[in-house]
């Protein structure tokens, strides 16, 4: 295919720049808005081409030099190449262009995106790839293992499961070679973990545990007994103010949460802001957020285990009243939790997604109900690639 000159104008949401030529848009991989290119075309869509760079003919300004070795061939990552400010205007623009597009939500106002205080060793979960006793991530864009020494982006204090992990790997290979994958996750009371997959043998466990605990990390058995935590804490203790804000509670008010998790907004809300019913599918999570509530004497605060939309219309039915609702779905959204909110007409709710393209598949249905979105917000949950969370605050007309 026949090279073309290409001015990138902005980033998608898979994280390749987009431009457009001879009336085609090209998605290119490791360009920036504003750099000018020579590139070819890999591959040929009805609407689009995928292209690679095969000149820098005049770099953008917001162009900056990868601060990781393995940057461009692990998949981890796929924006370090490009300047934080302008990495959180992509994110403001990747949720407007989906909220028009998608949602066709016209002139959608979408606030700048909170940064993250940490660019880099933010994250204090992530998941590995093992292969013949390496540790490492996919190829971008395949299933090829890349083998990588460290990992920039986690948090300093999980460097030690890093290191526990990649040792374990050189020093007992026969054992290791069952291990696909592995998690590593420090958790709200500091402790390191890890987790392998597939799980470990009751007797390689044993020699797993007591070798971790010499080096100061702790070897996890079974995820469904562990609650979930966001990846980025520092950004996530900035989120759960915004949502505190944002519902304000009064003192005789009621607040639904959905999607409770072991409670990382719940306990964020005074005794004094009305009562909280805490919804979670995940058993060991209510079970740690209830151990937690009774340690800290809050009668305010109620967690139930069930199904998000099964609990909704308990209540519905029984035409439970609440003024306040906050919820927080999985990646696939809650289209259907949403929906049934609505049914219990509060005032006011708060919904976080960590995809643009399902918020705003979701967010048709609060206009059908007489409310109208009053805000939306995107917050760098994980810098240097394309994901983002966003809030979006929904009031009653």
């Amino acid at each position: 295919m026949e090279t073309c000159e290409l001015k990138i104008t902005g980033l998608a949401d898979s994280g390749d720049g987009v431009g457009r030529a001879e009336g085609m848009v090209h998605f290119v991989p490791f360009s920036v808005p504003g750099d000018e290119l020579i590139v070819e075309p890999v591959s040929r869509k009805k609407n689009f081409i995928r292209s690679q760079i095969m000149e820098i003919t005049r770099p953008s300004a917001d162009r900056v030099e990868p601060p990781c070795d393995y940057f461009g061939k692990c998949g981890g990552c796929s924006w370090q190449h490009v300047s934080y400010p302008a990495q959180l205007a992509a994110k403001q623009a990747i949720v407007r262009d989906a909220l028009l597009r998608i949602g066709r939500f016209a002139g959608a106002e979408v606030e700048p995106t909170v940064p993250s205080p940490r660019e880099l060793g933010y994250r204090r979960r992530a998941r590995f790839n093992l292969d013949s006793g390496r540790l490492g991530f996919s190829i971008r864009g395949s299933h090829k293992f890349v083998a990588v020494g460290n990992c920039l982006l986690l948090e300093p204090e999980l460097r030690p499961a890093f290191n526990f992990v990649r040792d374990f790997l050189k020093e007992i290979r026969p054992r290791s070679l069952a291990f696909t994958s592995c998690e590593m996750t420090r958790d709200e009371d500091g402790v390191v973990s890890v987790e392998f997959t597939p799980p470990a043998s009751r007797k390689d466990r044993e020699e797993l545990i007591q070798l971790a605990g010499m080096a100061g990390v702790k070897v996890a058995v079974d995820s469904r007994r562990r609650a979930f935590v966001q990846a980025n804490r520092a950004l996530n203790e900035i989120l759960v103010q915004a949502v505190v804000r944002e519902l304000k509670p009064g003192e005789e008010e009621r607040v639904l949460e959905l999607f409770a998790g072991s409670g990382n907004f719940s306990f964020a809300f005074s005794p004094a802001s009305g009562r909280i019913l805490a919804i979670e599918r995940n058993p060991a999570a209510v079970r740690a957020a209830e151990k937690k509530r009774a340690e800290l004497g809050l009668d305010h605060l109620a967690f139930s285990q069930g199904d998000a939309a099964s609990e909704l219309k308990k209540l519905t039915e029984k035409q439970e009243k609440f003024d306040l609702v906050l919820l927080n779905p999985p990646r696939e959204g809650g289209k259907e939790e949403l929906g049934l909110a609505l049914k219990l007409n509060p005032r006011r709710i708060v919904y976080i997604s960590c995809s643009p393209a399902i918020l705003a598949r979701d967010l048709s249905l609060p206009a059908e109900s007489g409310y109208r979105v009053s805000k939306v917000t995107p917050f760098d949950m994980f810098p240097q690639t394309p994901h983002v969370e966003v809030l979006t605050v929904i009031t009653r007309i």
